[in-house]
C-alpha cells in the first residue's frame, strides 16, 4: 500500500499505531504505508493497494484518527462508498471502534455520520434543506423497480394518443433499448433539469405528468418544424 500527499510521500508520522484484527481479535500494528494514509493530513490524499490489503481498515482509522486526534467532529467528515453495504459495514465498524475505545460521546455521533453512497450523501442533503432545494420533504428517491413501472404506466398512457401511434414507428429505437425512442426522447425531455421546474418559472407548479403532456407537445412542435424545413428544402 502507497500513500501519497498533494503528489508526495507523507513521512512525517508517529510510529506504534496498531488496530484489532478483524480475524483474531488481537492488535495489529499498522505497516508504514498504512500510517501514512491513517495520518496524512494534505489536501489530496491517494490510496492505491490491491484487494484484500486492508484498506477499508486504514479508512476505519484514519476516521477515527481524524475525530480522536484531531478533535473532528464525525459529523465534519464525509465518507463516499460505492455501495450501500460497504456504507453500512464501514459505519458499524467505526461506532464499534469508538465504543471500544470508551468514546461514548463520538460514537453516538458516528451514528449520525455522513457514511453513505453519493446518492445516499445527496438524498439526505435534500432532506434536510427541503425549502432550499425547493421540493416535497416527504419525497421519496426512486429506485430504478419503481422507475420502471412509472415508465411503463406512462408508456400506455401516450398509446392513448394518436399523434404518439402515429409517430411512433418512424423513430428508429435504439439498439439497446427495450423501449420505443420516441418515447425515450419524450422522456429525456421531461426530465432535464431546463424542463422540469427548476430553471423555467412557468414550469414549477407541474406535476409529472403536466411535465410529460408538455413534452409531447413539444416533440409534436419539433416534427412539425422539421418537416416544413425538409418540404423547402425539398
Amino acid at each position: 500500500m502507497q500513500a501519497t500527499t498533494n503528489g508526495k510521500p507523507d513521512s512525517s508520522l508517529s510510529l506504534g499505531m496498531t488496530a484489532p484484527d478483524r480475524r483474531s481479535g488481537t492488535r495489529r500494528t499498522f505497516s508504514d504505508e498504512q500510517r501514512a494514509a491513517i495520518q496524512a493530513r494534505a489536501s489530496l490524499v491517494t490510496v492505491s493497494a490491491g484487494a484484500g490489503s486492508g484498506k477499508t481498515t486504514v479508512l476505519v482509522e484514519r476516521f477515527i484518527d481524524l475525530v480522536q486526534r484531531d478533535e473532528v467532529s464525525p459529523l465534519e467528515i464525509l465518507a463516499i462508498t460505492f455501495t450501500e453495504k460497504a456504507a453500512a459495514g464501514m459505519k458499524e465498524r467505526i461506532v464499534r471502534e469508538l465504543e471500544k475505545r470508551g468514546d461514548v460521546a463520538n460514537r453516538r455521533l458516528a451514528e449520525a455520520a455522513y457514511i453513505s453512497t453519493i446518492h445516499g450523501f445527496c438524498s439526505r442533503i435534500l432532506r434536510e434543506h427541503p425549502l432550499a432545494a425547493r421540493l416535497d420533504p416527504s419525497f421519496r428517491v426512486m429506485d430504478e423497480v419503481t422507475r420502471n413501472v412509472f415508465l411503463d404506466e406512462h408508456q400506455e398512457v401516450l398509446y392513448t394518443d394518436e399523434w404518439y401511434v402515429e409517430t411512433e414507428s418512424l423513430i428508429t429505437k435504439r439498439f439497446e433499448s427495450k423501449r420505443p425512442r420516441l418515447f425515450e426522447l419524450i422522456v429525456e425531455a421531461a426530465f432535464l433539469p431546463d424542463e422540469f421546474g427548476t430553471a423555467v418559472a412557468s414550469e414549477a407548479g407541474r406535476t409529472i405528468e403536466e411535465h410529460v403532456a408538455a413534452a409531447v407537445e413539444r416533440t409534436r412542435v419539433y416534427r412539425d418544424e422539421q418537416w416544413a424545413e425538409a418540404r423547402v428544402r425539398y
